[in-house]
């Protein structure tokens, strides 16, 4: 199963629920102009994250840094690929996911421009 769109829009919150409550294995790449990041997912938990270019840092600060770039990051795109994992270095810090679509949907809100929404079209 491949789920992809951009960050930017519901799809990402969408694609986030669906590997979460189908617990989901896979690798979630996303990326925008010249970075990228590798989020690995093992039954529905973040278990690992990559960062492009890459950081210098133990495997457990790495995951999570990726995920707070990711979270940060405006604009770009996304795809999840659903498969067994292979050679990939687990952290000892998990990520869950609702979790993670907390934080996702309050960054997502905040970014969203209400007066735009709402404006009186009439």
């Amino acid at each position: 199963m491949i789920l992809s769109g951009t960050l930017a829009s519901s799809a990402f919150l969408d694609a986030l629920k669906l590997i979460g409550s189908a617990r989901k294995t896979g690798i979630l790449c996303a990326s925008r102009k010249d970075q990228e990041i590798r989020l690995y997912w093992k039954s529905g938990t973040i278990v690992s994250g990559e960062l492009q270019p890459p950081v210098d840092l133990p495997p457990e600060k790495r995951s999570k840094r990726a995920v707070e770039e990711l979270l940060s990051w405006p604009d770009g795109g996304f795809e999840f690929n659903e498969g067994p994992l292979q050679n990939v270095e687990e952290s000892a810090l998990k990520i869950h996911t609702p979790s993670l679509i907390i934080e996702a949907s309050r960054r997502f809100s905040s970014s969203l421009d209400w007066k735009e929404i709402f404006a009186d079209r009439s």
